[in-house]
């Protein structure tokens, strides 16, 4: 299932939709939703499609405590008897740095500190904030990470 990253969204302003096209002789009401959350959107199907505003779960989205959240949709026939329920994709509500190793290595005179760690979601102008121990009042030292 694809992960999506909320801030990708919130770029597109005002502009920003989902369109399903399904079998014509599918159903007759399809809804998007939310899992965990009452909000959804229903929208009949014309022709076997719909398109659906994402715009209006940004909030919801925003606001979440939840670092992935997951959109579905259930289709459903006559007397909206439910046809199917599924899936379609997630989006990412927040960033997480996970697998952090760190070595240390004496260099000549000096030592050489390197972090790894895995990335979901984008960040930017990320930094290192390094405290000395023997000094916790004093301000740290303050490293830049580079993009990529």
């Amino acid at each position: 299932m694809e992960e999506l990253w909320l801030e990708d969204w919130q770029k597109a302003e005002d502009d920003l939709f989902l369109e399903l096209d399904l079998p014509e002789d599918v159903g007759e009401t399809v809804q998007l939703y939310l899992n965990d959350s009452p909000q959804f959107v229903s929208k009949d199907l014309r022709k076997g499609g719909a398109r659906f505003s994402l715009l209006g779960f940004i909030d919801t989205l925003r606001h979440s405590k939840e670092e992935i959240r997951v959109f579905s949709v259930k289709v459903f026939g006559r007397r909206q008897k439910l046809i199917c329920d599924g899936p379609l994709f997630r989006v990412r509500c927040r960033w997480k740095v996970e697998g952090v190793e760190c070595s240390l290595q004496d260099l000549l005179a000096k030592r050489q500190l390197r972090l790894e760690w895995r990335e979901k979601g984008k960040a930017e102008n990320r930094v290192l904030r390094l405290w000395r121990l023997w000094e916790p009042w004093a301000a740290p030292l303050v490293e830049p990470i580079p993009e990529g």
